[in-house]
């Protein structure tokens, strides 16, 4: 959901980042958990989804990353979304296409015990290559 957290991280405030009450507080309890300040990823607004897969790139395992960077953290969000007319679909066998149309289910074909089909594809487009799933 949108605000929940991704990649937890702090940032270190500096003295001109406190406000006059903070540095009173610091001068007088020298707190200092009080210096750092919350800059987490968040889900941005309007976005939503599931957490699929997290990478983790760190110089200590070799991985190139721009000068400056310490680490870099990757987090792949799947969404789901209806399909629109354009959308280009694939199954799992090389078989590709774009979708043309979307009707209403009860414009669909319907089976002989009343289930509506989910899609049709153009004969046509079956044979053009040799995928051997389909």
């Amino acid at each position: 959901k949108e605000g929940d957290i991704l990649v937890g991280k702090v940032t270190p405030k500096g003295e001109k980042d406190l406000s006059a009450e903070e540095r009173l507080l610091h001068a007088i309890f020298g707190d200092k958990s009080r210096e750092v300040r919350d800059t987490s990823l968040r889900v941005p607004h309007g976005g939503d989804g599931v957490v699929r897969d997290v990478k983790i790139f760190t110089r200590a395992n070799g991985d190139e990353l721009q000068s400056g960077v310490n680490m870099l953290v990757r987090v792949y969000i799947a969404q789901k979304r209806k399909i629109k007319v354009g959308d280009k679909m694939a199954g799992r066998h090389g078989n590709k296409g774009v979708v043309s149309r979307v009707v209403p289910v009860e414009d669909m074909p319907y089976l002989p015990d009343g289930t509506p089909v989910d899609i049709m594809l153009n004969p046509l487009g079956v044979p053009s290559r040799m995928n051997i799933g389909q």
